[in-house]
C-alpha cells in the first residue's frame, strides 16, 4: 500500500484494575510506537513514544479530625471514602470500629455520599455529590454492651455492586479525653 498523505491512527487501550488500586501518588503509563519505511515496508524506523500521567485513587482511605464544640462536648469527624478509584469491587462490605473511650453519636448518625472525582484533572478533584437514599445500603450495628447500647463496629453493605466511588460520614463522642490518639 503506498501512502501519499498524512494517517492517524487512534486506539484506545484499558487499564489493569490492580494497576489502579491505592494508588494515592500517580501512576504512568508510557507507550512506544515504531514506524518502519521505505522500500517493501521496512528499511528506515522511527521510533516514538509518550507517556501519560493518571492520578488515582484508593480503595478505601479514612481520616478524622478533633473537635470541640460550643458546649465543651469533644468529638472526632470521620470521613472514609471508599473507591476512589472507580473499578468495579463487586458485593463489597465495608466493616469500621469504634476505639475505645468513644462512642458512635446516634444523633448525628452515619452519612453515605456519592463521591465526584474529576477524571479529566492531573489531580482527580474529589467533591462531595449528593446523599445516597439509605434504602440503597444496609448499616448493620454491632453492640459491645447492651445495657449502654454502646456501638463497638458497625458494617455497611450495598445492594448493588460497588463501581462508583463513595463518602461515608460519622461522628464519635470522646469518652474520655485523657487519651492522646484515637
Amino acid at each position: 500500500m503506498d501512502v501519499d498523505e498524512a494517517l492517524v491512527i487512534k486506539y484506545q487501550t484499558t487499564v489493569n484494575d490492580s494497576a489502579k488500586k491505592n494508588n494515592s501518588s500517580g501512576i504512568q503509563f508510557t507507550n512506544d510506537v515504531s514506524l518502519y519505511y521505505g522500500p517493501d515496508g521496512g528499511q528506515t524506523k522511527i521510533e516514538g513514544e509518550d507517556t501519560v500521567s493518571l492520578k488515582k485513587g484508593r480503595v478505601v482511605y479514612k481520616s478524622g479530625s478533633k473537635s470541640i464544640g460550643y458546649n465543651g462536648e469533644k468529638y472526632i469527624n470521620w470521613v472514609i471514602d471508599v473507591n476512589t478509584c472507580q473499578i468495579d469491587l463487586g458485593t463489597a462490605l465495608l466493616s469500621d470500629s469504634i476505639g475505645a473511650d468513644m462512642k458512635l453519636d446516634y444523633a448525628n448518625g452515619i452519612e453515605v455520599y456519592n463521591l465526584l472525582i474529576d477524571t479529566d484533572a492531573n489531580d482527580g478533584d474529589i467533591t462531595r455529590g449528593t446523599l445516597v437514599d439509605s434504602s440503597n445500603y444496609d448499616i448493620d450495628y454491632k453492640v459491645g454492651d447492651p445495657a449502654n447500647d454502646d456501638v463497638t463496629e458497625f458494617d455497611i453493605t450495598f445492594d448493588e455492586n460497588i463501581t462508583q466511588a463513595y463518602r461515608m460520614v460519622y461522628r464519635t463522642i470522646i469518652t474520655d479525653s485523657s487519651q492522646s490518639s484515637f
